[in-house]
């Protein structure tokens, strides 16, 4: 908003070129994000995961326009998260525990219909 609104006063501060050394250690911090594989054994670590690697996403397209610079890095690297982000979402649905069936759920047989009068047979 303040830089749409009120460019002169971010000029002022300096901004962002005063920042370009916080933004090419955010950067790499990413950067060193990507190459972590953590070893994950369960469906809930490797949920908790991709929605972390999703915060990540969101936080670095925030800071991605600020300078073009950094723009075009933060998208690849973006990029990269995501891919990573929906492959644990996919590992947690493949270790997730198959739910027995249900006895309403069970196939029942179609060769028997219902019958109201076998139902009242009796009476």
């Amino acid at each position: 908003m303040l830089k749409e609104n009120e460019p002169r006063f971010l000029r002022q501060r300096g901004f962002p070129e005063d920042l370009e050394s916080e933004f090419d250690d955010l950067v790499e911090l990413v950067e060193e994000e990507i190459k972590l594989e953590p070893i994950l054994d369960t469906s809930d670590e490797c949920r908790a995961e991709s929605t972390r690697l999703d915060s990540l996403c969101d936080a670095i397209k925030t800071l991605s326009g600020l300078t073009i610079k950094h723009s075009v890095v933060c998208e690849a690297r973006i990029g990269e998260l995501t891919e990573r982000s929906l492959d644990y979402a996919r590992r947690a649905s493949e270790l997730e525990p198959e739910e027995p069936e249900s006895e309403g759920e069970k196939q029942r047989s179609p060769s028997r219909g219902f019958s109201i009068d076998a139902l009242f047979s009796d009476l």
